[in-house]
């Protein structure tokens, strides 16, 4: 188990194969983010964004992208838009792309590459 699981973490976290570091987040500011991309029209591209925003953002101490995978999945089901699922033939370039997002905030890639290889109907 993980201490605090399901917290707003409140210690710095690293990324595995960059530099780069999420900020610590703030309640307030998450809260209205995820607010403004819950109030984007449904889709694809909503789900995407948020999946993006809650990898990236690093909410949690642990399990950042299985809790954004599963948002996502719940946005693309709701919405009949299918689900979100990386084969895995494709984790490596999975994760060089949400590396680069991390490290640049430009979604676009990942987005891309997530629509072209993950996103069954």
């Amino acid at each position: 188990l993980v201490h605090n699981a399901g917290c707003i973490r409140n210690i710095p976290v690293g990324i595995s194969g960059t530099t780069w570091q999420p900020e610590m987040p703030d309640f307030d500011t998450a809260k209205a983010t995820i607010e403004k991309i819950a109030n984007m029209e449904p889709g694809r591209e909503r789900a995407l964004k948020m999946f993006g925003y809650l990898c990236r953002s690093q909410l949690f101490s642990d399990g950042n992208k299985r809790t954004a995978q599963l948002v996502a999945n719940k946005m693309l089901i709701a919405d009949g838009r299918g689900i979100l699922a990386i084969p895995p033939e494709c984790k490596h370039d999975f994760g060089e792309k949400l590396k680069r997002f991390y490290e640049t905030a430009d979604d676009s890639e990942l987005q891309k590459f997530l629509i072209e290889t993950s996103i069954y109907n």
